[in-house]
């Protein structure tokens, strides 16, 4: 499967590529397969409702995340040669295509070794940057952990916490993780701050079940 995973403003084309529309909702286009995915606006809104200031790398990262997420839903396990390994193709819009095309081999690499799929991935210019907020807020907290709702990233954030440190908890809010989340932001270290993130990533058709081994 190939997708073309840009913001709203991105030239799509209908070649038979999934066009993802990164941090907005798809509007639908003229074509056979004219339905388009989306990810990413309510993690958007809610970093810059926390008037946070992040780095254009961040906001690359995240791309790259939202549109891996996206495919890794939109191609069912099922439909390929094998029923299971997928072969997906991402081409992602970010700011500095240049760097990220570096890393390519790499970030397929860590992919192919997390999934068991084969990825190609592919930049172009047009990221995502949004203007700085007004009034940023600069968190006091010191490092950054995932907080899961599981066992692992638990440890790790009380680990963190007994070294004197002070992390901001991060989470991917998954449906049935979500109180546990909370409660152990809450708890560590006399408790953390918590930024609570939700890909919305939505794919046009039926989803591929993440329960499965892989991503």
């Amino acid at each position: 499967m190939k997708l073309v995973c840009a913001p709203g403003d991105h030239a799509f084309t209908e070649d038979g590529s999934l066009n993802v529309v990164l941090y907005g909702q798809p509007q639908a286009s003229i074509g056979a397969r004219s339905a388009r995915g989306g990810a990413g606006q309510a993690a958007m809104n809610h970093i810059l409702r926390e008037r946070l200031l992040a780095a254009p790398r961040a906001w690359d990262f995240l791309s790259i995340a939202l549109a891996v997420v996206t495919a890794d839903l939109a191609e069912l396990r099922s439909e390929s040669a094998d029923g299971w390994t997928r072969e997906l193709d991402l081409t992602i819009a970010v700011a500095d295509p240049v760097f990220w095309n570096g890393q390519a081999a790499a970030l397929e690499a860590a992919l192919k070794f997390l999934s068991t799929d084969q990825w190609r991935l592919r930049f172009i210019g047009g990221g995502f940057q949004p203007a700085p907020p007004r009034d940023t807020v600069f968190p006091m907290e010191d490092c950054v952990v995932l907080l899961s709702g599981g066992l692992d990233s638990l440890i790790g954030a009380i680990d963190l916490a007994a070294m004197g440190k002070k992390p901001l908890a991060v989470s991917n809010v998954v449906r049935g993780d979500g109180d546990n989340q909370v409660a152990f932001a809450q708890a560590i270290g006399g408790g953390l701050r918590h930024l609570p993130l939700n890909h919305n990533a939505n794919p046009p058709w039926r989803k591929e079940d993440l329960s499965a081994p892989g991503l």
